[in-house]
């Protein structure tokens, strides 16, 4: 069993909970702790609803506010 929601819907929540999540860690320390990884998830998620716009800018965003972090493997081409 795996812990990818199938379902849009739930997809859906799940980038905004991670989003939200984020932008908290930002706004409360001033800077991303993010030790569960969520960063790395939010594209993947994105493509898997077909969303490609949202996952280009989930992407981009990563690259650009973690230059420094080589990601995870599916975020590589």
């Amino acid at each position: 069993m795996s812990d990818i929601p199938d379902d849009p819907k739930k997809i859906r929540e799940r980038i905004r909970r991670y989003e939200r999540g984020l932008q908290k860690e930002k706004q409360t320390f001033g800077s991303y702790n993010d030790g569960a990884g969520k960063r790395y998830f939010i594209g993947p998620l994105y493509l898997l609803l077909g969303d490609l716009e949202g996952a280009l800018k989930a992407f981009q965003w990563f690259d650009k506010t973690f230059p420094d972090d080589t990601g995870e493997a599916g975020q590589k081409v």
